[in-house]
């Protein structure tokens, strides 16, 4: 997400030169996935009953990215007997993300002579950049210039997020590995 806001403003006049140039931008971003893997209350053999030959591999994996940049430019330039020249400028970003990526077996059967893997991953990242520019000029018999920036960045990955692989309740005869990775 690009943002951008930028303003100038000019004032000249014989006797008194105002000018106000006030710049914002904003960027806001969210997101919210669910990824999810499961097995659930159901049996995982071959038709005879034998041990199946085959892996049961559950791979659950996000991978959310916000690239963010707000910026915000302003200018003013005052003249006159009497200049005044005032200028502002802000930028805000905040983002966030938040997933819930699971991975589960829950209340079944396995029969396997292969491996067991059930696995979870998120790789959630944020890039937040702001930038903020204010220049006030004047001039004159009484020149002022007042300039401000003002910039604010917020990058939430909260704790509401939830990376999970497991196993629970069943029953699992597996002949090779058991792996369970969040």
């Amino acid at each position: 997400t690009v943002a951008g806001a930028a303003s100038i403003a000019a004032a000249l006049g014989g006797k008194a030169g105002v000018a106000v140039s006030v710049g914002g931008a904003l960027a806001s971003n969210e997101i919210h996935n669910k990824v999810e893997t499961t097995i659930s209350g159901s049996d995982v053999m071959t038709r005879t009953g034998n041990i199946s030959p085959g892996d049961i591999i559950l791979d659950a994996k996000t991978a959310a990215a916000i690239d963010a940049i707000s910026a915000a430019a302003s200018v003013s330039l005052a003249g006159g007997l009497v200049g005044v020249g005032v200028s502002g400028a802000g930028a805000l970003s905040k983002n966030e993300i938040n997933n819930q990526t699971l991975s589960h077996i829950v209340d079944s059967t396995i029969a396997i002579a292969g491996n067991l893997k059930v696995t979870a991953e998120d790789t959630a990242k944020i890039d937040g950049k702001i930038i903020a520019a204010s220049v006030a000029a004047a001039g004159g018999a009484v020149g002022v210039g007042v300039a401000l920036g003002l910039s604010y960045v917020e990058n939430i990955i909260p704790a509401t997020a939830l990376t999970q692989a497991k196993i629970s309740g069943g029953q699992f005869t597996v002949g090779g590995s058991v792996t369970v990775d969040a």
